[in-house]
């Protein structure tokens, strides 16, 4: 049965590699593995070793401590993101100052946090 750090270890190395837009077979390719390996990972079947969390950090541009629950949390307490927030985050990251701006006013205005925007935000709510 696997360990509750690795299954935790496995759904950030998913969500990361996810939110990249990178696949399964992509990411494989990086670190010198085949897919199914990735696939293991990210169920948690396999454990990663240090080394190859690195180069799977590296390839998907985050830091090795970005996959691991943080002291105050469960490792299962981090659910995972759906489809939908994917792309959402996707969006943001590829969006221009501009448009992250009218993301963040969007999405503040949706959740009722119009009083917690950034400067940017407030001024494009304002127009």
């Amino acid at each position: 049965m696997p360990h509750p750090i690795d299954i935790h270890v496995g759904k950030r190395i998913r969500q990361a590699r996810l939110l990249a837009g990178i696949s399964q077979q992509e990411l494989a390719n990086a670190v010198g593995i085949k897919f199914q390996q990735i696939q293991k990972y990210e169920t948690g079947a396999n454990r990663v070793s240090a080394s190859r969390l690195w180069m799977i950090a590296n390839y998907l541009e985050a830091k090795t401590s970005d996959f691991f629950p943080t002291e105050d949390a469960a490792p299962d307490a981090d659910p995972e993101l759906n489809s939908d927030e994917i792309k959402i985050v996707r969006a943001h990251r590829a969006a221009s100052p501009m448009g992250k701006a009218a993301l963040n006013v969007v999405a503040a205005g949706l959740v009722g946090l119009n009083g917690d925007m950034p400067g940017n935000a407030a001024a494009i709510a304002a127009e």
